[in-house]
């Protein structure tokens, strides 16, 4: 005879999911920190579709597009329906995002390689070229424009992989203040980021 399941043992099905990605988005503080945690994937999402493809993009290129991907999923999670596990719709969200930012790289690259008083590529520098940093550049004023603490919880997190529980010793804050503050700064991102692409 199987033995009981205990009351925190919880089966993950798209129907829960949907149910936890619905209570977060109003606002609902444990639904919000539970799936912060299920979206810390995305990066590694990201790294194995790198390395799939020869690794197309570098660590600065592919840090980018994990900040990027995970304010634009979070952007879009009213879209999940629940169709399957939020893992699997993070990844395909996370594929779907590699493929654009490798797309548009090659393109930016070939249009570079075509301008005709380009000189040898021999004679090229070996440094990107401020066009390829433009995202990092974006990010980083952008970031400038979030309360300080959570802009560093934010850098803390997306920059430099830490996770929650050391954020929360270095700067003396319980795990959850942590996670709301980094919640919210992503939100703040999203907001300043769509605002920051909308056409004038």
């Amino acid at each position: 005879m199987p033995a009981p399941r205990s009351a925190g043992d919880v089966t993950r099905s798209p129907e829960s999911d949907l149910r936890l990605v619905r209570e977060a988005l109003d606002g609902r503080t444990a639904a919000v920190e539970q799936l912060l945690d299920r979206l810390a994937c995305v990066p590694t999402f990201l790294q194995v579709r790198n390395a799939r493809f020869g690794r197309p993009l570098d660590r600065d290129e592919l840090e980018d597009l994990a900040q990027d991907t995970l304010i634009l999923l979070w952007r879009d999670l009213r879209e999940y329906a629940g169709r399957a596990a939020l893992e699997t719709w993070a990844y395909s969200y996370c594929s779907f995002q590699f493929q654009r930012r490798v797309r548009d790289l090659g393109r930016r690259r070939d249009n570079e390689a075509s301008v005709a008083d380009v000189p040898d590529r021999s004679a090229l520098p070996s440094t990107s070229s401020p066009a390829d940093s433009v995202d990092g550049e974006r990010m980083d004023a952008l970031l400038q424009r979030l309360d300080p603490v959570d802009a560093l919880i934010v850098r803390m997190r997306c920059y430099d992989d830490c996770a929650f529980d050391d954020i929360a010793a270095r700067l003396e804050l319980s795990v959850s203040a942590v996670k709301s503050r980094y919640y919210r700064g992503l939100e703040r991102l999203s907001e300043l980021l769509c605002g920051f692409r909308e056409p004038r």
